[in-house]
């Protein structure tokens, strides 16, 4: 959540600076991949067995794959 944060501050200062800086999809993207990674945290901490593992992974992955099209692209 603090690094949506910090992409909200920094698309409102590029913007009132005319700079180029990150997006509106970049910075929806990482808002909606937070709440999802914090609903399946709670997920994996309230459930036991496989299920939990399972939303580990989810938060792992998704993890990933925001930083893998977010930031390394």
């Amino acid at each position: 959540m603090a690094l949506g944060v910090v992409l909200l501050v920094a698309g409102i200062v590029a913007g009132q600076r005319d700079m180029p800086g990150p997006g509106v999809v970049s910075i929806a993207g990482h808002g909606a991949a937070a709440v999802a990674a914090v609903l399946l945290q709670r997920r994996a901490d309230h459930t036991r067995g496989p299920a939990a593992a399972r939303a580990a992974l989810a938060v792992v992955a998704l993890t990933v794959g925001v930083l893998a099209v977010q930031w390394l692209v």
